[in-house]
């Protein structure tokens, strides 16, 4: 459920910063929840390990 959260931030923000440099909001959305995901590994690995 947490990672579902985080992939939506990164969507919302990845929308948010598509639309400010006048890209695609699809590919921003897309690119932001990938982005979310990952994060949301790496940070959990760094703080658990």
């Amino acid at each position: 459920m947490l990672l579902v959260k985080w992939a939506i931030g990164g969507a919302v923000l990845g929308a948010i910063a598509a639309i400010m440099t006048g890209t695609s909001i699809g590919s921003g959305i897309v690119f932001g929840g990938i982005v979310g995901v990952i994060l949301r590994k790496w940070i959990a690995r760094k703080l658990w390990m």
